[in-house]
């Protein structure tokens, strides 16, 4: 399942919370607590405070990484989709309420990754270019 705590990565060039768009994308993503059962009209069920954290730690992670405002929205299985796109890529993290973390990136004239946390991970250590 998901854990709430920040991946600890070495080269991040400044604390996330020091990127402009940080707070505004945190009190958005800490807003879909709000949401009751059915929130979506659809059964959407309510976003669970621990995914809430892991989501908001991603976000931190990425703007200390340099990355530009990610579009974020509430999942109708209780989870948060953050998603970065650039002209030529995509990259998306999903925090599924039922099936847990899980990301896609779409790089230049190359498949498609996915994957699981570690491998998430792995990808920004790698040096994943900031959207």
């Amino acid at each position: 399942m998901l854990k709430p705590a920040a991946p600890q990565l070495s080269g991040a060039r400044r604390e996330g919370r020091d990127v402009p768009w940080f707070v505004e994308v945190e009190n958005e993503i800490r807003s879909y607590l709000e949401l009751a059962p059915g929130w979506d009209s659809y059964n959407g069920q309510p976003v669970r405070g621990e995914i809430v954290d892991a989501a908001v730690a991603i976000a931190n992670l990425m703007a200390a990484h340099d990355f530009s405002r990610p579009h974020v929205c509430p999942e109708p299985s209780g989870g948060v989709l953050l998603e970065w796109m650039h002209s030529d890529r995509t990259l998306t993290v999903d925090l599924d309420g039922n099936e847990g973390f899980s990301f896609a990136y779409e790089p230049p004239g190359t498949p498609e990754v996915q994957g699981d946390m570690e491998h998430f991970i792995g990808l920004i250590r790698a040096g994943l270019q900031p959207f």
